[in-house]
C-alpha cells in the first residue's frame, strides 16, 4: 500500500488482506501482519467473523483516508466448516482473505 498526504498522490489500497484465526483461551482472536494494528477478538466466533470487514475496512481508512468496503471470501458457514476440518498445524497459514468489494467507490475522507 502507498500514499501520501498531499493532493494529486495515489493511493493503492491493497486487493486481499490475509486474516489468521486462533483461539486464545476461549476467545477466537483475528489478526493479520499485513494490516498492522488488526486484532479482533470474540468469545463467540460468529461475532468474530462478523466484525472482520468493519475492523479491516475501517482500520484502512484511518490509515489511509479511502472508504472501501472489505468482505471475507467465504460465508461464515463456510469458514466454520474450514475450521472443524484444519489440524492445530494448519492455523498457521492464513485462515481466509478479506477481499476489495466489487462495487467500491473510493471517496477520500475529510
Amino acid at each position: 500500500m502507498s500514499g501520501g498526504g498531499g493532493m494529486g498522490c495515489e493511493i493503492r489500497l491493497p486487493e486481499t488482506i490475509s486474516v489468521y484465526y486462533r483461539m486464545v483461551g476461549p476467545v477466537h482472536v483475528f489478526t493479520s501482519p499485513e494490516l498492522r494494528g488488526l486484532h479482533i477478538g470474540n468469545e463467540d466466533l460468529a461475532e468474530a467473523f462478523r466484525l472482520i470487514p468493519v475492523a479491516v475496512s475501517g482500520l484502512l481508512e484511518i490509515k489511509t483516508g479511502v472508504h472501501a468496503v472489505y468482505e471475507p471470501d467465504v460465508s461464515f458457514a463456510e469458514f466454520e466448516e474450514h475450521l472443524n476440518d484444519l489440524d492445530a498445524d494448519a492455523l498457521a497459514a492464513p485462515a481466509l482473505q478479506m477481499k476489495m468489494g466489487e462495487r467500491n467507490h473510493f471517496v477520500r475522507g475529510s
